[in-house]
């Protein structure tokens, strides 16, 4: 038996099958140590050297150089100003979308406690009935659609992509695969799952997305900070430093904001700076500086001219990043070179002279044309005997915003600031009444309306038509239609017809004013239309001025009113005599007005009446 054992390990010992388990077992064994020593001695070290191996280049501005006159004032120069900035470092895992949202939202409410505002480049708003609404439509919208639904090309839209309305957008970028707006809750059965939307007001979400939409652009260089609000106050910088240890990411920066002395005078002659368009960037490809699309450039004037000479040689950061873009270590520094000082030929004193002299004459001229007359006719008499009757002048201190009537309603308002808005109030109840009684019952044709009416009807439609409303859908529009024609040009039939026409053809998008009822009929989707156009008007400047024309037309309002504003808003300084003068009527408006014409204390450029603009050679 023994000898069998013997007999059987020797030739196991001597198999070829044997000796192959043995070399397969050194095999593995040397294996598992070259595994350990990468992983759990030398893992770091080649973590390290991984993510060391992605090399970035980072552009740092330069500060654009100052122009001068001949005799060394300065006419534009550089201004430090603050902006709040967001960095994406965050870690990957389920709770990153949750911090990002609740760091961004504590944020912007920090910058809008302080008084500034969040910067906003996303297409989507919150209209005044708290509903999710475009700002953009046709081809721009759907270039925002494929932005959002990260397609390079509108044709690469699907079709439910392509349709989406603002709240099919929201919705999407809460979900989970997106931004992840929303909280987390347990179900019925125990589990916790992700509820879009959870947690925030409307208002809310559409502020993070607005942010994380502008972060998103960063998405591939995340060690490019993103701006959450620009030019903020000390009061918001100081705020933001204060609460830096709790809001990740989050930082104060520096940039330079361009600024004109004395622009009134100089404004045509040194232009102005933008951010580099498409067509800027091709101008400028011979050009010896290196631009990009976020770079400041020249657009007129000598901004634009001497853009070679002002615009300065960028630093630059060289880091080392991670696979996901976060910074590991800088590798080298440039700083930016400022650019090159511009001395002009020009002299600022002389120019400010003549600019004066110039004014003056045009207040002069302006001054012999305007007469004290409600109404003038001058449609029969030459150009250069047309006059200017004094209510057009009372209607351009309104009109141009020389007089703020936003101003009227508030709370630390005037006298006469009340008692013109009181009256305001009160004409534009009757007005609209009449307007809602026109739409709803009378529907009188264009041609047959007074006057006033019509002037009132057109700016609905045109209200209606713009792009800030959407409500007429401009391309839906058949321009050749019969009806179209008798609104637009014939002015045959009223504007409750051509609503009603409008929405029959599919021209108006109902979408844009509440619908109650989804399933609602014609005639109630007509009174919601009129109801929106109401409450519309009831908040629109715009329509607010043109009541105010007719309110002094018909005296509703008086130039005294008006004169004694400028007082109280202190568009115009005078002494108490002054003031009492007009408030006793022993001084006329008209007297009043053409002597602070004559004076410059109210320019021909503030009133924009003809003429207002002027030139010289010298």
């Amino acid at each position: 038996m023994l000898t069998d054992i013997k007999e059987w390990i020797k030739n196991v010992i001597f198999s070829r099958l044997f000796m192959l388990v043995i070399i397969i077992g050194a095999l593995f064994f040397i294996l598992m140590q070259k595994l350990f020593v990468l992983q759990i001695i030398n893992g770091k070290d080649y973590l390290n050297n991984f993510t060391l191996t992605i090399k970035k280049e980072i552009s740092l501005p330069s500060a654009r150089g100052n122009i001068y006159d001949r005799n060394g004032n300065l006419l534009a120069y550089n201004e430090l100003a603050y902006s709040v900035t967001i960095e994406d470092n965050y870690e990957s895992g389920s709770e990153k979308n949750f911090l990002l949202n609740d760091t961004i939202i504590r944020t912007v409410k920090i910058i809008e406690g302080c008084g500034d505002e969040v910067n906003n480049d996303f297409k989507v708003i919150l209209n005044r009935f708290g509903r999710y609404e475009y700002i953009v439509s046709d081809t721009r919208l759907l270039r925002f659609l494929a932005d959002v639904y990260g397609h390079q090309k509108i044709d690469d839209l699907t079709p439910e992509e392509r349709n989406s309305t603002p709240d099919d957008l929201i919705r999407y970028l809460c979900s989970k695969e997106r931004y992840q707006i929303g909280a987390m809750e347990e179900n019925e059965d125990g589990e916790k799952e992700f509820i879009p939307l959870k947690g925030y007001t409307p208002e809310e979400i559409l502020k993070i997305i607005t942010v994380r939409y502008a972060m998103s652009t960063n998405s591939y260089q995340k060690y490019l900070s993103t701006v959450i609000a620009s030019q903020v106050s000390s009061e918001t910088v100081a705020a933001i430093m204060e609460n830096k240890p709790e809001l990740q990411g989050v930082d104060i920066a520096e940039n330079m904001l361009r600024r004109y002395n004395d622009p009134q005078y100089f404004s045509h002659i040194l232009g102005y700076v933008g951010t580099a368009s498409t067509e800027d960037l091709e101008e400028l490809s011979a050009s010896t500086h290196d631009y990009d699309i976020t770079d400041t450039v020249g657009k007129a004037g000598i901004e634009k001219t001497m853009e070679e000479y002002l615009q300065g040689r960028k630093g630059k950061d060289v880091v080392f990043t991670d696979n996901v873009g976060k910074v590991i270590s800088t590798d080298s520094h440039e700083d930016p070179v400022a650019g090159q000082d511009v001395y002009l030929s020009i002299d600022s004193d002389l120019q400010k002279a003549v600019y004066n002299m110039l004014e003056q004459k045009l207040a002069g001229i302006l001054v012999t044309k305007i007469i004290n007359m409600k109404e003038y006719n001058n449609s029969e008499v030459k150009s250069s005997n047309m006059m200017i009757p004094i209510d057009d002048v009372y209607f351009a201190l309104i009109n141009n915003n020389v007089i703020d009537i936003t101003r009227f309603g508030s709370s630390d308002s005037h006298q006469y600031e009340k008692e013109v808005y009181d009256a305001f109030i009160g004409r534009q109840n009757d007005i609209l009444a009449d307007v809602r009684t026109e739409l709803i019952d009378t529907a009188t044709p264009y041609k047959d309306l007074p006057k006033e009416m019509q002037v009132y009807e057109s700016y609905i439609v045109s209200r209606l038509q713009a792009s800030s409303t959407g409500v007429i859908m401009n391309d839906a529009v058949d321009r050749e239609d019969k009806t179209y024609l008798d609104w637009t040009v014939n002015e045959t039939i009223s504007l409750k017809e051509y609503l009603n026409y409008c929405l029959a053809q599919n021209w108006i998008d109902i979408s844009k004013f509440r619908i109650e009822n989804m399933y609602s009929d014609t005639s109630e989707v007509y009174e919601q239309l009129v109801d929106f156009i109401c409450e519309d008007l009831k908040n629109d400047t715009g329509f607010s001025k043109k009541i105010y024309k007719y309110m002094i037309r018909d005296g509703y309002v008086t130039g005294r009113q008006l004169c004694l504003i400028m007082f109280e808003q202190r568009v115009i300084y005078g002494t108490s005599a002054d003031k009492q003068a007009l408030e006793s009527g022993s001084r006329t408006s008209y007297d009043f007005l053409i002597n602070k014409i004559s004076n410059i204390e109210i320019s021909p450029a503030q009133l924009a009446l003809d003429p207002c603009s002027g030139s010289c050679v010298v």
